[in-house]
C-alpha cells in the first residue's frame, strides 16, 4: 500500500474538491512531520528538504488505497512527463516521523523552483499560516 505526506491544501483543514477526492480513495493515517522548509507559493505551499534537523513542516499521512489515486494527484500537481519542464513539483519517496514518533516512508509533491523570492511560512504549518493571516 502507497502512503502520501501531504502539507498544504490537501490536508483536511481545507476540504474542497481534490481534498475530499483524496479522502474517498484513501484512509488518514495521522499526523506528521517532513524535515524541510515550507514556503507559499501563490495561495498554496510548497515543501524543499533540508538537512538541517531544526527545520520542519508539518502535515498528515495517507494510506492510498486506491492505485490510480497518484496518477490524478500528478495531473493536479502538474507533475510528470506531460508537464513541460521545468515543473513546479516532483513526487518523491521522503522519510517522515509520525506524531507518535514513529518513522515512516511516504510520496510527497517536494517544490522544485528557486524560492529566493518566496515568503518562508516559519512555523512549517501551512494550516497555521492560513489561520493567522
Amino acid at each position: 500500500m502507497n502512503q502520501l505526506f501531504v502539507y498544504g491544501t490537501l490536508r483536511r483543514y481545507f476540504g474542497g474538491k481534490v481534498q475530499t477526492r483524496l479522502a474517498q480513495c484513501s484512509q488518514f493515517v495521522g499526523e506528521a512531520t517532513m524535515q524541510g522548509l515550507l514556503y507559499e507559493i501563490d495561495g498554496y505551499p510548497g515543501a524543499v528538504e533540508s538537512s538541517e534537523p531544526a527545520h520542519c513542516v508539518f502535515g498528515e499521512l495517507y494510506a492510498l488505497v486506491q492505485p490510480s489515486t497518484l496518477s490524478w494527484l500528478d495531473r493536479y500537481e502538474e507533475c510528470g512527463c506531460e508537464f513541460p519542464y521545468p515543473q513546479e513539483y516532483e513526487r518523491k519517496l521522503i522519510d517522515i516521523v509520525m506524531y507518535t514518533g514513529e518513522p515512516q516512508t511516504a510520496w510527497a509533491y517536494i517544490y522544485q523552483r528557486k524560492t529566493g523570492n518566496l515568503q518562508r511560512i516559519e512555523s512549517g504549518d501551512y494550516v497555521r499560516f492560513k489561520c493567522i493571516r
